[in-house]
């Protein structure tokens, strides 16, 4: 599995590499650990420039999403209002 960010305890934008498995198109992502209030959502980009969030594909506790992924997609994880409690770890296979 790809970890996108490892106990993330702020705000803030976590890139993969050039997709998070270029071999597939189909993804499962994992986020977990404490969230007290965090909202996770993932955003793709042709180019890493133009960012886009994926519909329905947002946490605001621990799960598990299904995506669908172009080879050709970047893929990031946003994480927004983090609580002084955050430790969310977020990884794809």
């Amino acid at each position: 599995m790809q970890t996108f960010c490892e106990d993330a305890t702020a705000d803030g934008n976590y890139p993969s590499a050039d997709g998070v498995n270029p071999s597939k198109n189909d993804n499962v992502v994992v986020a977990s650990g404490e969230f007290d209030g965090a909202t996770v959502k993932f955003q793709i980009s042709p180019d890493g420039t133009a960012w886009v969030d994926i519909e329905d594909a947002s946490l605001t506790d621990e799960g598990t999403l299904r995506i669908q992924l172009s080879q050709q997609m970047k893929v990031r994880v946003v994480i927004s209002g983090a609580g002084a409690g955050t430790e969310v770890t977020v990884k794809a296979a």
